[in-house]
């Protein structure tokens, strides 16, 4: 086989991969984001927080669950955090999110006139 049919092939050999991969990726179903952010809407309010902090928070959360995690990702994630062991890449997953809520609830409290969290 020439040089360049090879790299070709090999190259469609890993594009086929790559797109098998992303079709085999799951999306978290909405039924458990929906139950996720109703026990993150209730813990967030029994710890006293505003129902404006909480829905923000809650909300911004879950959108990035939704947005950067397949069902994989997600159940692993929900698996440590139920353990209280997080590895390296969730703890930095979970840090980056809470920083991203963080400064959206800043954000809108701002735009509202209110001072920051």
């Amino acid at each position: 086989m020439p040089n360049a049919t090879r790299h070709f092939f090999i190259g469609a050999l890993l594009a086929g991969f790559a797109i098998v991969q992303l079709a085999a990726a799951q999306a978290i179903p909405q039924s458990l984001l929906d139950a996720d952010k109703q026990e993150c809407l209730g813990d967030c309010r029994v710890s006293g927080s505003g129902e404006l902090v909480c829905q923000t928070l809650c909300s911004c959360s879950i959108g990035h669950f939704q947005t950067d995690l397949d069902l994989t990702a997600y159940q692993k994630l929900k698996a440590e955090l139920e353990r209280n062991e997080l590895s390296i890449e969730t703890k930095s997953f979970i840090e980056e999110v809470s920083a991203a809520c963080v400064v959206e609830l800043n954000n809108l409290l701002q735009q509202m006139g209110e001072p920051p969290q």
